[in-house]
């Protein structure tokens, strides 16, 4: 998502991308969205999905670079 240029923002594309359940990639993406590491969009037609689309920002590089050093 953060160096992918190509990385789709639609959660049915991320899910088909990644070969990922909606019961696999809620808990991930509403662990980011709870933390305000990713920009999002919700909709009433979003379901199975936690949002529509989500989007990396300037938070999303940061945590994920604090996150390879460990």
């Amino acid at each position: 998502m953060v160096n992918s240029p190509d990385f789709p923002a639609a959660m049915s594309a991320i899910a088909e991308r990644l070969d990922w359940p909606a019961r696999r990639l809620n808990p991930a993406t509403s662990y980011l969205m709870r933390r305000q590491l990713v920009d999002y969009l919700d909709s009433l037609d979003s379901r199975p999905f936690t949002a529509h689309r989500i989007t990396r920002n300037d938070a999303t590089r940061r945590f994920v670079k604090s996150r390879q050093s460990r």
